[in-house]
């Protein structure tokens, strides 16, 4: 699955320890202003919406949930497809852009997994890296291991009446609003069905193509040797570099390789396609390649 959104994929995998540590004069007043976002941002009736840019989501706490669970929906409103969503226990509606770039950061555990809260509740608990700057600005940094890699990540909070209202992190910057919201729900949902599996797939001069699958814009290519995958790759049209997409691996030897294609549903794996009828691609490396 992409990206988020793209648009959109900037899920943040934190793996850190720390101790509790008191406020002092590096990081004061952090817990207070941390705690009271993170208590703003997931109350059942939470309203804010956070900016990226030109992107957006927002939140409103006050729609009532429908009967089926996280149900999701999609509209379409000035040339601009949208999701909207409810949380799985409070009712909350989200409203999200497709491949709005701001989906992870925005809504922490309750979808994606790690986020801008996630880094907030860590903080908490590694206050000795935090530091305050004055004027509500306070940075959080840290360093963890990847594969015996260290790598360092820095994030950059602005706050204002007890509130986190901005966050910078790697040239990107997340706007927080408080208050004011409102997800109008549109009068004629699109309760989304399983995607049509992609059709008619052709292989010409290492070009891959196929029948577009209306519902998305998005497909998972899958290449196979024998039972073994040895690549994949997300796509938003219906069109693929095969060739240049297996030379680029100098591990793989000219051969005949299995290639399926799945339409892809942005926010639920339970919308995805089938797998398309797999097609045999013969591959044989250029000179020098």
């Amino acid at each position: 699955m992409k990206k988020i959104f793209a648009i959109f994929v900037i899920i943040i995998t934190v793996a850190m320890g720390g101790v509790l540590a008191g406020c002092n004069k590096s990081n004061k007043g952090w817990k207070s202003i941390a705690e009271n976002t993170m208590t703003q941002l997931t109350r059942a009736d939470a309203n804010y919406k956070i900016e990226q840019g030109d992107y957006f989501a927002i939140v409103d706490g006050s729609k009532v949930m429908e009967a089926i669970n996280h149900a999701i929906y999609i509209s379409k409103e000035d040339n601009v497809i949208y999701y909207y969503y409810n949380d799985f226990d409070t009712g909350t509606w989200y409203k999200i852009p497709h491949y709005s770039g701001v989906g992870a950061m925005t809504l922490g555990d309750i979808i994606f997994g790690d986020s801008i809260l996630d880094i907030v509740k860590y903080t908490v608990n590694d206050m000795n890296n935090v530091k305050y700057h004055g004027k509500g600005k306070y940075t959080y940094k840290y360093t963890t291991k990847l594969f015996e890699v260290k790598i360092s990540y820095e994030f950059t909070f602005y706050t204002k009446n007890q509130r986190i209202i901005e966050v910078r992190h790697s040239g990107s910057t997340y706007k927080i609003t408080y208050g004011g919201q409102s997800v109008t729900l549109p009068a004629d949902f699109t309760m989304p069905t399983k995607l049509d599996t992609p059709e008619n797939l052709n292989i010409t001069d290492g070009i891959l193509s196929w029948d577009e699958v209306d519902g998305t814009n998005e497909y998972f290519v899958t290449i196979h040797s024998g039972t073994q995958l040895v690549g994949s790759q997300t796509v938003q049209t219906n069109l693929m570099n095969l060739y240049e997409r297996i030379a680029s691996n100098s591990n793989l030897a000219d051969g005949t390789y299995v290639v399926t294609v799945r339409a892809i549903f942005f926010i639920s794996c339970v919308y995805d396609s089938d797998a398309s009828e797999p097609i045999d691609y013969v591959f044989v490396r250029a000179t020098g390649n």
